[in-house]
C-alpha cells in the first residue's frame, strides 16, 4: 500500500504580495483612526499658539516712558471665529493687561488640551451687544457675574437696582432672560458631509472669559450652600439618600446630610463612570466649562477674585457701570436704562432699609461685603421657607425657622464671618433680633482694621477647611483626586487638601 505525502511548494512571489497587502491595510486603518485626532490636535495647537501670541507679544510703550513695559496696556484683536466675509474683528476690540500670570494660566490650560479629548461648554451667557461671553461655573462667583450681566443689560424684571449686589438671588437665578443669550453648547455637531464644526461660532469675536476654583474648596462651598443650608434639601437631598442607601427618614427629610456623605455621593461608582451626570454645582469643570471647547481669552481664579474681576471688567468695557460695580455707589435710573428701559420701571428698595437704622448704627462694618452676604443669604433662605417649596416634603418634614437660623449661623462661621467659638443662643425666631444678633457677633469677632479682619477670616476658613477634610477617609480623597484630576492639572492646583 502506497502512502502519498502531500508536498508544499514555497512561492516567494505570492508570500511577498500577501505581506505587502497586509502592511498596506494596517497603514490605511491606522490613518483612518488617527486622522480625526490629528485634525483636532492641529486645531488645538493653532488655538494654543494664538493665545500664547495674544499674551506674549512684545510690550508696547503706551505710557511714553521710552521703554517697553509689561504693565502697559495693549490692544489685541481676537481671531475671527465667524465666516470670513464677516469682518467683525475689525469692528470690535478689547484691552487686555499683559500679565504673566494670565499668560501662564492660558498656556497651561491649552497645553493640557493636547493630552485628552475635549469636554463641553454647557452654560454660556452673552450680553446683548454680543461683545462679552461668560462660561458659568457654579460656586465660583457665578452669582456675582450673573448680577453684573443682568445689571448692565437691564435684565432685572423691570426693577432698577442701585448696584449689581442689590439684585435678590431669586431674580439672579430664577428670573427669565429677555435680551441675554443663555446658551448650552455641546462638544460639536456633524454636518451632512460628516465634517465637524464648532457651535461656538455664534459667539463671533466676543471677549470670552471664565473663573475657576480649587476643587476641594468648591466642593465644600457646594455642600455649605446646598445641604448644610436648605436650598437642595428637597431637590437633590432624596437622591443623595437613595444613592447612599440612608435610612427612610433621610429620604423623607434629608436635612442632615454630612460633608462626608456628600463626598461619598459625589464619588459614587455611577458618577465615577459617568461624571457628567453630576449636578453642575459639583461637576468637574471638564464636563461643565472646558477651556478646550470654550477657548477663553481670560481665566480668572477665585483665589485672586478681586484683581481678576477688575481685569475682566476692563476687557468687557462696561463703561458707565464700572463705578457701580466696583465701588457700589448708586446710579440714577437714566444711567441704568441700558437702552431697554421704559417709564414703567420701578426703583428697588435697597436691602439695608429692611433693617432698623439703630441696628445698623451699632455696627461699624455695615458696608462690609461679609455683612452684605449674611443679610442677602438670610433673605434668600427665609424666602425659600416662606415660598413653601416642595409642599409634599414639607408636610412630612417639619422645619422650624430657628432650626434654619442655627444652620445659617454655622454657615457664617464656616465662611469666616462669625468667630467659631461664639455660640448660637436664640431660642425663638425674630427677624429683627436675628439681624441684630449676627451684626453684633460679626463686629465683636474681628479687629476693626479691615486688613487684619480679612486676615483673621481667612485663617478661620482655612482651619475649618482642613478640619473638614481630615474627617474624610483617604479612599474618598483619592477618588476625588481621580475624578477631578483634569481640574488640578489644567488650572495648576495642588492635590493635597
Amino acid at each position: 500500500m502506497r502512502v502519498r505525502v502531500a508536498s508544499f511548494r514555497f512561492r516567494p512571489a505570492a508570500a511577498l504580495k500577501t505581506t505587502i497587502l497586509t502592511i498596506l491595510c494596517i497603514i490605511f486603518i491606522t490613518y483612518l483612526f488617527y486622522s480625526s485626532t490629528y485634525e483636532s490636535n492641529a486645531t488645538l495647537q493653532e488655538d494654543a499658539q494664538f493665545t500664547k501670541t495674544l499674551y506674549s507679544v512684545n510690550a508696547i510703550d503706551n505710557d511714553g516712558d521710552g521703554r517697553d513695559n509689561v504693565n502697559d496696556e495693549i490692544i489685541v484683536y481676537p481671531r475671527n471665529k465667524v465666516k470670513k466675509d464677516e469682518n467683525i474683528a475689525s469692528k470690535n476690540k478689547w484691552k487686555i493687561l499683559l500679565d504673566t500670570d494670565y499668560q501662564r494660566r492660558l498656556s497651561k490650560a491649552y497645553d493640557h488640551c493636547l493630552t485628552r479629548p475635549a469636554g463641553m461648554a454647557k452654560r454660556i451667557i452673552i450680553d446683548k451687544r454680543r461683545t462679552s461671553a461668560l462660561c458659568i461655573v457654579p460656586k465660583v462667583g457665578c452669582t456675582h457675574w450673573i448680577n453684573i450681566f443682568r445689571f448692565i443689560n437691564n435684565e432685572t424684571d423691570g426693577v432698577l437696582y442701585e448696584k449689581p449686589s442689590d439684585i435678590p438671588r431669586w431674580v439672579t437665578h430664577y428670573s427669565h432672560y429677555k435680551t441675554l443669550d443663555y446658551t448650552i453648547v455641546r462638544r460639536a455637531d456633524k454636518t451632512k458631509d460628516g465634517k465637524y464644526f464648532s457651535k461656538l461660532s455664534f459667539l463671533g469675536d466676543a471677549f470670552r472669559f471664565m473663573f475657576v476654583r480649587h476643587p476641594i474648596r468648591r466642593l465644600l462651598s457646594a455642600w455649605l450652600d446646598k445641604f448644610l443650608l436648605p436650598d437642595f434639601w428637597f431637590s437633590d437631598g432624596p437622591y443623595v439618600a437613595s444613592y447612599l442607601k440612608l435610612p427612610a427618614r433621610d429620604n423623607v427629610c434629608p436635612t442632615n446630610i454630612s460633608f462626608n456623605q456628600f463626598l461619598r455621593f459625589v464619588t459614587h461608582p455611577h458618577f465615577e463612570k459617568w461624571p457628567y451626570d453630576l449636578n453642575d454645582h459639583w461637576k468637574p469643570l471638564r464636563y461643565l466649562c472646558d477651556p478646550c471647547v470654550f477657548k477663553p481669552h481670560l481665566i480668572g481664579k477665585m483665589e485672586t477674585f478681586s484683581q481678576d474681576v477688575k481685569t475682566a471688567l476692563s476687557a468687557m468695557d462696561v463703561g458707565p457701570y464700572l463705578k457701580e460695580i466696583l465701588e457700589g455707589s448708586s446710579s440714577s435710573s437714566s444711567s441704568h436704562d441700558g437702552g431697554g428701559n421704559n417709564n414703567s420701571s420701578k426703583t428697588a428698595t435697597p436691602p439695608k432699609t429692611s433693617i432698623p437704622d439703630t441696628i445698623w448704627s451699632s455696627t461699624p462694618y455695615y458696608d462690609d461685603r461679609a455683612v452684605h452676604e449674611m443679610i442677602t443669604l438670610t433673605t434668600y433662605t427665609i424666602d425659600w421657607m416662606n415660598a413653601g417649596r416642595n409642599p409634599l416634603y414639607l408636610k412630612s418634614c417639619v422645619i422650624s425657622k430657628i432650626f434654619v437660623a442655627q444652620r445659617l449661623w454655622q454657615a457664617f462661621q464656616y465662611n469666616g464671618y462669625i468667630r467659631s467659638n461664639i455660640k448660637f443662643r436664640m431660642t425663638q425666631w425674630d427677624l429683627a433680633e436675628w439681624h441684630k444678633t449676627i451684626l453684633q457677633a460679626y463686629s465683636s469677632s474681628w479687629y476693626a482694621d479691615k486688613h487684619s479682619r480679612q486676615e483673621q477670616q481667612r485663617n478661620q476658613k482655612e482651619t475649618i477647611l482642613k478640619m473638614q477634610y481630615k474627617r474624610i477617609p483617604l479612599t474618598t480623597v483619592l477618588k476625588l483626586q481621580s475624578m477631578f484630576w483634569s481640574d488640578y492639572f489644567q488650572f495648576g492646583y495642588d492635590f493635597v487638601p
